[in-house]
């Protein structure tokens, strides 16, 4: 959890621009914070979820982090599409995650942000 803090911490910038909500060059923000940023963390968050054998991040199934990554990810994948095609497994996890019919419904009917 600390890892995805962290993560979020250092790439807040680069999102704020990325979505709109900051005056920035969004280019350098990609290349000196997000890429370094995510070349460090996300191979971390890969091997987690699949150290876990659930197919979740935590053994006995579905978690508080389960949500948070899966949101954070289809936000990100939002943003910058080609990224995730080096991390499918994260991309996979977040569709799987977000497609669960507890949440569908309600996803499908709050509106579209890319925050």
């Amino acid at each position: 959890m600390f890892a995805l803090q962290s993560f979020g911490n250092e790439v807040r910038e680069f999102f704020a621009v990325a979505a709109g909500r900051q005056e920035g060059d969004k280019a350098a923000l990609f290349e000196n914070q997000f890429k370094p940023a995510a070349e460090r963390y996300l191979p971390a968050f890969q091997q987690a979820l699949h150290a876990s054998g659930s197919g979740y991040f935590v053994k006995s199934g579905i978690s508080y982090i389960d949500f948070v990554v899966a949101e954070n990810v289809d936000k990100l994948n939002g943003l910058l599409p080609e990224f995730f095609s080096k991390h499918p497994s994260l991309l996979k996890h977040s569709k799987s995650v977000l497609s669960l019919p507890e949440l569908e419904k309600y996803l499908s009917s709050r509106p579209h942000s890319l925050v």
